[in-house]
């Protein structure tokens, strides 16, 4: 849901849909900078795999923590390059791997019915994943 706030004047002082599609268009740009790098493409490309296919979302944002992962050499070094905390870590990899989720990652190994993820859970995984990509961009933006 998009909220809109006026004020007196009728000018937008709260527009969420301008403020997201902003927000999109300046990732779009920083991405670009740094396409070349192969991180940088990885996650790039999971994080649209997980756009473009709902039905496997939080595989495609859980192979966003792989790269950065693989990238940094473990946890600790990743949350400090992209300033991941080690709740919202914990968070993605128990929403795609452990909790019984039709869009997770280990469908497989759950016994009984698995579930679809809620609305929160899967807006959750999106921020994490989309802060880890943020994080990443600004990494290599330093000098």
């Amino acid at each position: 849901m998009d909220i809109q706030i006026p004020n007196a004047d009728g000018t937008m002082l709260v527009d969420t849909r301008r403020d997201r599609i902003a927000s999109r268009i300046a990732l779009g740009r920083r991405a670009a900078v740094y396409i070349d790098d192969p991180t940088a493409n990885a996650i790039l490309r999971s994080y649209s795999a997980a756009v473009a296919d709902p039905r496997n979302e939080l595989v495609h944002l859980y192979e966003i923590r792989e790269a950065l992962s693989t990238r940094f050499v473990g946890e600790q070094s990743t949350r400090a390059a992209v300033g991941t905390s080690a709740h919202e870590w914990s968070m993605l990899g128990r929403l795609a791997c452990i909790e019984p989720l039709l869009q997770g990652r280990h469908r497989g190994k759950h016994t009984g019915t698995l579930r679809p993820a809620t609305p929160e859970e899967l807006a959750e995984a999106r921020k994490i994943a989309r802060e880890m990509v943020e994080g990443y961009l600004a990494f290599l933006a330093k000098p």
